[in-house]
């Protein structure tokens, strides 16, 4: 028979085992809960090729910046353009992934917006706050020329774990559309099922073009 200094030493081992075990745990589930979620969306049915091939990235690179006066901020007369070509192809909707946050060019400018009013296809703009880091004239600007508009937040979150990007951001007070942004412009489509496809270059997940 086991003497009882004995039982009493193992039952302090066990319960000093269980304790390092779930603090351990409770220090790794940080960790442990996004990588969890990422191999789930890893082996998660991959979205139908139809949906996929319905998105069209168009892409500004240096080849398209070097035909510019100059490069910051990107021409709005070009973006007019832009939007106007996208328009006419039938596109269901557009989002501009470039901050509109100071004045360019006066003409630039009114050309630009007169485009994004006279679009059938609606458009939706890039939006950012202070809390993003604008200065009070960009956010003022931001809150007089794009916020009225379809605008959606750009500032996204990076996980503080690994600095990956997994979460949407919650919408706000503010900005109701923060969330639902790139969902209401789909649902007042009226061209159906139309898609616009552009033959790509180089091999992607999504074509891309390099010049417009």
């Amino acid at each position: 028979m086991t003497p009882a200094p004995a039982r009493r030493h193992r039952r302090l081992q066990a319960l000093a085992a269980v304790f390092v075990a779930a603090v351990s745990a409770l220090a790794a589930a940080p960790w442990l809960e996004p990588r969890a979620g990422d191999l789930a969306l890893a082996f998660a049915p991959s979205p139908e090729t139809a949906v996929a091939d319905q998105i069209v990235v168009v892409a500004i690179t240096e080849e398209t910046l070097v035909g510019f006066p100059y490069r910051s901020p990107i021409d709005r007369a070009f973006l007019a353009g832009l939007i106007e070509r996208l328009d006419a192809a039938g596109a269901r909707a557009i989002g501009l992934d470039i901050l509109i946050d100071q004045p360019s060019d006066p003409q630039k400018d009114s050309r630009f917006f007169q485009a994004l009013d006279a679009s059938a296809t609606p458009v939706v703009l890039a939006l950012a706050t202070r809390d993003h880091g604008l200065t009070d004239r960009q956010a003022g600007y931001v809150a007089r020329a794009i916020a009225p508009r379809s605008a959606g937040l750009i500032a996204l979150a990076r996980d503080e774990i690994d600095g990956v990007l997994r979460h949407l951001p919650g919408a706000r007070r503010a900005w109701p559309l923060s969330r639902q942004s790139l969902q209401v412009p789909d649902r007042r489509c009226h061209r159906g099922g139309s898609s616009i496809r552009v033959p790509s270059t180089t091999p992607a997940r999504f074509p891309s073009i390099r010049r417009i």
